[in-house]
């Protein structure tokens, strides 16, 4: 499910609104589980992987993803 929201710190970018994803996509857009989304955010986790995209928080219990964000991460696998 996308959802397409103004980003709380961020507003507007560049006159564009901010599109972000919620895990379900993320995890379908990487062709990763749920758990590995956890490990490669955690900095304790032997998973861990620095250029993974930051969550962004969109409400007292719920995160999400930059669109554009998730697709630079992507790019940069293609290099590696």
């Amino acid at each position: 499910m996308k959802t397409t929201v103004h980003a709380p710190d961020e507003g507007h970018i560049n006159g564009m609104r901010v599109q972000l994803i919620r895990r379900p996509t993320l995890c379908k857009m990487l062709g990763i589980s749920r758990s590995t989304s956890y490990l490669k955010s955690n900095p304790r986790s032997t998973y861990f992987d620095a250029r993974f995209p930051k969550a962004v928080r969109i409400g007292p219990k719920s995160v999400g993803w930059k669109m554009g964000e998730v697709m630079a991460y992507i790019d940069s696998l293609d290099r590696v």
